[in-house]
């Protein structure tokens, strides 16, 4: 025993030491970082006896701690504490000093983790994840990191960084899929395609009238949009729609415009007349 202590020791008034020959507290044990200062082991429920030292057997309640308005339980390391569990049920891990005391669960700036295997985790840290200095919540593995509210998945995060919100499906190439209506009080697309102000451009061709007609009459809608029948099947993509909408509109300004010259054109030629 460290400072060669005897095995078990006690005082007159009822201090327990292990490790101690003149126990300061009710229980009162001397150890070093080696070997630990204590260890629990069950086989109920458990994988069995705990063969490293320093171990804690995994059962239900190796460890159960009960609470009426006694101070708070502290174990320290040197002189900074370490562990703190306060009389209310609060948990205080790392730097307590720095913690908010209203907060049940208080982690130090290495964060929490849980683990299912090496490759599959979810760990909450803050200030150490690359480009990102504040909080995070990392997710690693193959599985969808899900948030569950009742029995539903109200929102999953897929492993190549799909956002699936109120259903499963995550088909196509697409980022975001949601089952159900949205609302917003702006939506902004902003397009990697040019906008078309290009047909008004000197050298931009468009399809005469009576191509147009021809396109209408064989294809029963106005080129540049998909049919009906694509739309029902794949939806509309909102930014490539309304480009080729402005664009439409863009061209019935020229047609008009046009128009107007043929009119003006046949009014002179009348007046002169």
């Amino acid at each position: 025993m460290p400072g060669g202590a005897a095995g078990i020791g006690n005082s007159n008034n009822g201090n327990v030491g292990v490790g101690v020959n003149s126990p300061s507290a009710k229980l009162d044990i001397a150890t070093d970082e080696l070997v630990g200062a204590l260890q629990l082991s069950t086989t109920v429920g458990g994988n069995g006896m705990s063969s490293n030292p320093p171990g804690v057997g995994i059962s239900p309640y190796a460890i159960k701690v009960l609470h009426t308005s006694y101070d708070a339980i502290s174990q320290t390391f040197l002189t900074n504490p370490t562990f703190l569990l306060s009389a209310t049920g609060r948990l205080d891990l790392g730097n307590i000093a720095a913690f908010n005391p209203t907060r049940m669960l208080n982690l130090p700036g290495t964060g929490l983790g849980v683990y299912k295997s090496a490759n599959t985790a979810i760990t909450l840290t803050y200030g150490n994840t690359a480009g990102l200095p504040g909080p995070a919540l990392n997710c690693s593995g193959t599985e969808n990191f899900a948030i569950i509210y009742g029995t539903v998945k109200a929102l999953q995060i897929t492993p190549n960084q799909k956002v699936l919100i109120g259903t499963d499906l995550a088909l196509g190439d697409y980022k975001l899929y949601i089952g159900g209506k949205a609302i917003a009080e702006e939506v902004v697309v902003k397009l990697q395609t040019n906008w078309p102000d290009y047909v008004f451009a000197p050298d931009y061709t468009m399809l005469t009238n009576a191509q147009l007609r021809q396109y209408i009459t064989e294809n029963g809608k106005l080129p540049y949009l998909p049919a009906a029948e694509e739309v029902a099947e794949n939806g509309v993509a909102l930014g490539e729609t309304q480009t080729q909408l402005t664009r439409l509109v863009e061209e019935l300004t020229l047609r008009l415009l046009e128009m107007e010259k043929r009119v003006q054109e046949l009014e002179s030629q009348l007046a002169e007349e």
